[in-house]
């Protein structure tokens, strides 16, 4: 069974990160399962929660199947310009490499090593070869099968110093998957069905819905909170805004749903109001 909703992957393609969490984890209700995730960071850094499905077992078919559709709806491209991370499960690394051959695949630190953390971070997140070569010297100073461990297990996948540009992501750690895991960790124990109905209410609580409400005015509502935003009079009923002179997050939902439903809801005035804001960092 596999979620994707419009509005998640349209949101991803405009503004998102180019990066996607794979993970996988155990349903612990009546029906055991496992449920597949793909999770990404928006432009604020927060958790962007994209596609799950429920498998029977984490099992490579599956993810196949699970990232065919994945490649297909994000519109991916063979993973060009995209940076996946996930674990070292082997037949992962495989699929990924035959369903995204451009992609750059990272895995999760804390699957590489559990010993010398301290000296492990240091050398993860070194940004120039040149430390990092000097902190793997000292790695095999302390523990020569360490250091061979280490350089067997592909730097390249989790040293910073190595990383391609683009996707504006330097983490060496899932974190964004483990937090989505501990988000429905309740919901697991769940029924299927009721399982999938919280996660979809979770995904809707954190989602921002626009509707223009007159001439450069907007309502932005959240379940129930709903907040009034005047572009050119450059206020929002949150009080943000007027309280700091900073603008708050609400306009930048504004923006960002001009861009996902086209410029036909673009007036002159609308256009010249964005582009003012654009300009002057307001939105």
């Amino acid at each position: 069974m596999y979620t994707c909703f419009k509005a998640i992957k349209e949101g991803w393609k405009v503004g998102c990160r180019r990066v996607i969490g794979l993970d996988g984890s155990f349903l612990e209700g009546q029906y055991k399962g496992e449920l597949l995730t793909a999770i990404g960071r928006d432009a604020n850094n927060h958790v962007y929660p994209i596609a799950w499905v429920v498998v029977e077992i984490e099992k490579n078919p599956n993810w196949k199947w699970f990232l065919e559709l994945l490649h297909d709806d994000l519109e991916l491209q063979g993973g060009l310009d995209l940076c996946v991370i996930s674990d070292q499960h082997k037949g992962l690394l495989e699929l990924v490499k035959f369903v995204l051959p451009h992609v750059e695949h990272r895995q999760y630190t804390r699957h590489v090593s559990t010993e010398f953390k301290n000296m492990f971070w240091t050398v993860a997140k070194s940004t120039v070869e040149g430390d990092f070569k000097l902190d793997m010297e000292k790695i095999r100073e302390v523990n020569p099968t360490a250091y061979d461990h280490l350089m067997a297990s592909e730097p390249k996948s989790w040293c910073m110093a190595f990383f391609k540009g683009g996707t504006a992501y330097e983490a060496v750690q899932n974190g964004m998957v483990e937090c989505f895991n501990a988000i429905i960790l309740d919901a697991r124990k769940k029924p299927l069905l009721a399982m999938l109905e919280e996660i979809r209410l979770y995904i809707m609580e954190r989602s921002w819905y626009v509707h223009p409400s007159g001439l450069n005015a907007y309502k932005v509502r959240n379940g129930f909170h709903s907040y009034g935003v005047n572009l050119k009079g450059m206020y929002c009923t949150c009080k943000l805004w007027e309280l700091s002179g900073i603008f708050c997050d609400l306009p930048r939902f504004i923006s960002t749903w001009f861009v996902i439903c086209g410029n036909q809801h673009l007036t002159p005035n609308h256009y010249q109001l964005l582009k003012e804001g654009c300009q002057e960092g307001l939105v």
